[in-house]
């Protein structure tokens, strides 16, 4: 998916930094960790909304951020590539 998107960025006369830097945002789209963080951020946004408590919102909170670090820690173990 990521090469498609390279591919047409680079058809439209994009190269070099910018193309690096496209890449490097792509790639980071694909982290668990910000999908985690992005999806806590709009359930505690619209929480009240659908009905969820202060208790809960602050529940899923706390898993979320746990697994933020969680990854963290284990993405810190891994050789740099």
């Amino acid at each position: 998916m990521a090469d498609l998107i390279l591919s047409r960025f680079i058809m439209m006369g994009l190269t070099g930094e910018s193309l690096n830097t496209i890449h490097i945002m792509i790639e980071k789209l694909k982290s668990r960790k910000l999908w985690a963080a992005v999806i806590t951020a709009v359930i505690n946004i619209i929480g009240s909304d659908i009905g969820l408590t202060p208790d809960q919102l602050l529940s899923i909170t706390a898993v979320a951020s746990a697994f933020i670090i969680g990854q963290g820690v284990a993405d810190a173990g891994k050789p740099q590539t």
